[in-house]
């Protein structure tokens, strides 16, 4: 897989109007009553993909998120509960069901092809990366466009039970992309491999086999001792502050840098993947 084109979409948390605004500059779109989730995937997604000529391929659309759109679930559930014969509306239920995202980011750039959603608590980018890597490798799809999509948590009351942030650390919101497909030519970076381990020591010895290389962790894996312990090199990069699909920002840094390196992500029950990449 040669990634060919990336954009981040970064921002300490913003009304939904501000990425509206910007939204109806670029593009118009029928997305006036859709989340502030919804909006800034089709954002970032428009603006990854200027230039690119979107016909004649058969495109792989690869949503990921976190927490996809908790705070309007958040608002829903709490209606409900103080009132609980009122109807939930048409647009709410829309924008509390995330699986949309895809097919609304897709509409927008006018692509033929498939689409879908992943979600795997800490995961999500990891395992899309891994759908699409498979997908163009076996030719079921010409091109794909994967996104890490996810909303400032600042707003929501019960954030600090979901991500153990250290103290201080903005919650951001974030929409990074990246378009990527097998021709070299013109690419930014290869993803060389996609690994899955079980256990840390598993995972060490393999990373310790790849030679001279950056390494970047996600949260979990920047709070694991031992990883630490084993590469107190390793980077992990909070100074902007943080959003739900970290890993698709870690990726991109990677992709533009100019050292082979490696991204290790943990997840909550303790597996990890590493995917090794060579700028270009």
């Amino acid at each position: 897989m040669y990634i060919h084109k990336t954009h981040v979409l970064l921002q300490h948390c913003q009304p939904v109007k501000h990425y509206k605004d910007i939204l109806k500059r670029i593009k118009k779109t029928n997305l006036r009553r859709s989340s502030k989730y919804n909006i800034i995937a089709v954002l970032g997604a428009l603006q990854c993909m200027r230039g690119v000529e979107m016909k004649n391929a058969f495109w792989g659309i690869y949503v990921s998120s976190a927490y996809s759109c908790i705070e309007n679930v958040a608002e829903v559930v709490t209606r409900i509960n103080s009132e609980p014969e009122a109807p939930v509306m048409p647009f709410d239920f829309l924008n509390v069901n995330s699986n949309n995202v895809s097919f609304y980011v897709a509409q927008a750039l006018e692509a033929t092809g498939k689409n879908m959603v992943v979600t795997a608590e800490d995961l999500g980018f990891e395992k899309a990366l891994q759908t699409a890597d498979f997908d163009l490798c076996y030719g079921f799809v010409d091109r794909a466009l994967l996104g890490g999509v996810d909303t400032s948590l600042q707003n929501f009351d019960g954030a600090a039970d979901y991500v153990p942030l250290p103290d201080n650390t903005p919650s951001m919101d974030g929409s990074c992309w990246i378009y990527a497909n097998r021709e070299p030519e013109g690419a930014l970076a290869r993803i060389e491999k996609i690994e899955e381990f079980g256990t840390i020591e598993a995972l060490i010895p393999y990373l310790r086999n790849l030679g001279e290389r950056e390494v970047a962790l996600n949260l979990l894996a920047a709070q694991n001792s031992r990883l630490r312990e084993a590469f107190p090199r390793a980077s992990f990069d909070l100074r902007q502050g943080y959003y739900g699909s970290q890993g698709a920002l870690s990726l991109i840094t990677l992709a533009k840098g100019k050292r082979p390196a490696c991204y290790v992500a943990q997840s909550t029950q303790g597996a990890f993947f590493a995917i090794t990449l060579q700028p270009l």
